[in-house]
């Protein structure tokens, strides 16, 4: 009997120990229930496929200061353990000393088929350090139906 009661505390300890181990810090909203109570709220925009514990990355083209650049979406997600700050889009076709990021972006406005976005862009150099002045913000108007959700960080979340 001593030995079943042990064996289930320790069954127990370790399960509440494992669910504590859980490092996310990540809200996973699908973009049919993205509504103006998410304005000024700091986000990621996952395109086309959903990114939670994805092993697919999405690449998404946006027109940044009218020129068109080709972004491949960063995710550093396991289902366990997924950093809010560690996410973000990098431009693919990168020049021999520069690449481009988007770091993050702000919702500004929500309508019936478009989010519009205010997007957080930094140059960061070949070594991967963020060049210093280099860096620049751009409102973006996003179709709802190349979006597939949005991941915004638990602490300012939502509903």
């Amino acid at each position: 009997m001593k030995f079943s009661i042990s064996i289930f505390i320790t069954l127990i300890f370790l399960n509440v120990s494992t669910r504590a181990q859980d490092g996310s810090d990540i809200r996973y909203i699908d973009i049919g229930n993205v509504d103006a109570t998410y304005i000024g709220k700091t986000i990621h925009l996952d395109f086309y496929n959903r990114s939670f514990a994805s092993r697919k990355r999405d690449s998404i083209t946006i027109l940044v200061n009218n020129n068109p650049i080709t972004f491949l979406e960063h995710r550093e997600d396991n289902g366990f353990n997924n950093w809010f700050s560690r996410q973000y889009f990098e431009e693919i076709k990168k020049t021999k000393s520069e690449h481009l990021r988007i770091i993050k972006s702000v919702v500004k406005e929500v309508t019936y088929d478009s989010v519009l976005v205010t997007s957080y862009f930094v140059l960061y150099s070949k070594d991967n350090y963020p060049v210093e002045g280099k860096s620049f913000t751009q409102d973006i108007w996003f179709k709802r139906n190349v979006l597939s959700q949005i991941l915004v960080q638990s602490e300012q979340c939502c509903k």
